[in-house]
């Protein structure tokens, strides 16, 4: 089997989870306390642990929804001022201001996260590839706290430049 069909099949075979907050991964307290790089009124931003590519975020709302269209205005207002930040991030400590962001809704859109959420991926050319044909590596416990600190550090920095 090709890597693409091993990724897709792997995202299929992934993708049942069920769908209430109690065993939610983005519900999880823990989860959000290990992976939080910023805390915002209405969202956290993660740091993702099976990364595509260096610097690979996840927002997530704190309210438990499934679908984007489920979020309030409140919510998407919020997320209009957060990707500037994440691209700021970028721009200033990943050398881009190139970016993707990705959604998916839905089973058959493989959502495999019951849960909106968003993936902003700094992208390089060189790095385009990685982003999409790859099956990435879950970190160490030890490489995702390093890395959450210094994203940590990343946001803290970038917002005494205003």
């Amino acid at each position: 089997m090709n890597r693409f069909a091993l990724f897709i099949f792997s995202i299929f075979l992934f993708s049942k989870v069920p769908l209430d907050a109690n065993s939610c991964a983005f519900c999880n307290p823990e989860i959000i306390k290990k992976q939080s790089v910023l805390e915002c009124q209405f969202f956290y931003i993660l740091l993702d642990y099976c990364p595509r590519v260096f610097g690979h975020l996840l927002a997530i709302p704190k309210r438990h929804v499934v679908k984007a269209h489920e979020l309030s205005k409140d919510e998407w207002n919020e997320l209009g001022d957060i990707i500037p930040k994440i691209s700021k991030i970028f721009s200033e400590f990943l050398g881009t201001d190139d970016y993707i962001i990705l959604e998916k809704n839905g089973e058959n859109a493989f959502q495999n996260v019951p849960h909106v959420h968003f993936h902003l991926f700094p992208v390089h050319f060189e790095t385009w590839p990685e982003i999409f044909n790859i099956i990435p590596d879950q970190l160490t416990e030890e490489t995702l706290k390093e890395r959450v600190e210094l994203f940590q550090r990343y946001f803290d920095e970038a917002s005494s430049l205003r």
